[in-house]
């Protein structure tokens, strides 16, 4: 391989490590306490309160589906432009950006 290629590499594999680590920082930050607080909140606990452990509970069931969300659209998007390309017509809104990846 290349110098260029091998630089290209290590940079990337930094960025990946960087992005990977403060997102799993910020997750434990955010999370930990969170969990904490769902947990003594609930019936039954140290500090029960129904009202806040049944509103944070839908706030952590809304989030926790956003990345299902989202990869389920880039999937149709990626199905779309697949079978586009096998085939070898398109006839709908995302034709000219198939097009592009093609």
């Amino acid at each position: 391989m290349s110098e260029q290629i091998i630089n290209l590499l290590i940079t990337g594999t930094l960025d990946t490590l960087q992005m990977t680590i403060i997102s799993t920082i910020m997750a434990m930050l955010l999370g930990i306490p969170l969990g904490v607080v769902l947990v003594v909140t609930s019936k039954g606990h140290i500090l029960e309160n129904v009202a806040l452990n049944k509103v944070l509970g839908a706030i952590v069931n809304a989030t926790r589906s956003v990345p299902f969300i989202i990869l389920m659209v880039a999937n149709i998007y990626w199905y779309h432009c697949s079978l586009c390309a096998f085939n070898n017509r398109c006839n709908s809104i995302l034709s000219t950006s198939c097009r592009n990846i093609y």
